[in-house]
């Protein structure tokens, strides 16, 4: 019991921070596609490209890519093909979903912890992209923030799976 509550409370606090990251991450995109538009036409209609389109767009993938992964797992918009587990008892697909998630939160952890620790090693290096010279330890951030948040829906789907595993 004290899990499903547990995870009834990370999810009633984590999941308004999906929905806020993904919306940033959206509105990225939405600027990104515009800049590139913008780009295109620029450059064939006037030859005069914008210059760092290219560059500013691998950068804020990192915004798209990692405050996007929380949300999707959050809405189960993970792709899974449940052909064997499906076959198996309640018991012990929520088993295997635990251990699925607890696997998960390790390898998240790891990722947000590394990503924490480069920014500090790259903001210490001041190093910067090569054509707009913006800095690179901001997007860490952005990716250990990302994987923070999905490390905690990771927790929650983790305590749910482990009270139906215990309880049924």
């Amino acid at each position: 019991m004290w899990a499903k509550t547990s995870a009834a409370l990370i999810r009633k606090l984590v999941y308004p921070v999906c929905n806020t990251i993904n919306s940033i991450g959206a509105w990225a995109l939405f600027g990104i596609t515009l800049l590139t538009g913008l780009d295109v036409l620029l450059r064939y209609l006037f030859a005069r490209p914008i210059k760092g389109t290219y560059e500013l767009t691998e950068l804020v993938m990192c915004v798209l890519v990692f405050f996007g992964l929380a949300y999707t797992a959050a809405n189960d918009g993970n792709v899974s093909v449940p052909l064997v587990v499906s076959r198996l008892p309640q018991r012990a697909q929520a088993l295997i979903a635990a251990i699925g998630s607890f696997l998960s939160m390790g390898l998240i952890f790891v990722m947000a912890w590394r990503a924490f620790v480069q920014a500090v090693i790259y903001r210490n290096q001041n190093l910067t992209s090569s054509i707009l010279h913006f800095p690179i330890s901001p997007l860490l951030l952005v990716v250990g923030a990302g994987c923070g948040v999905l490390f905690l829906v990771l927790l929650a789907d983790f305590l749910d799976s482990l009270g139906k595993a215990v309880t049924k």
